[in-house]
């Protein structure tokens, strides 16, 4: 029996960024979905709930 991976939410806006920490997180055992903006943030929040959240603080609509 294999454990439950952690849900992270990443929200970068920048995509070399983006892809560098989502093969950071993946590798690390969590599993990723990653957001652009806080608008499609707010959208998977809705119907998902992350274990964890990581949020660029720089982010253009935030």
């Amino acid at each position: 029996m294999s454990a439950k991976a952690f849900l992270a939410l990443l929200l970068e806006d920048e995509p070399l960024i983006a892809m560098d920490m989502e093969l950071l997180l993946q590798g690390a055992g969590l599993d990723v979905t990653t957001v652009a903006s806080c608008e499609e943030a707010n959208n998977w929040l809705e119907v998902r709930r992350p274990d964890i959240v990581i949020v660029d603080i720089m982010l253009r609509d935030g």
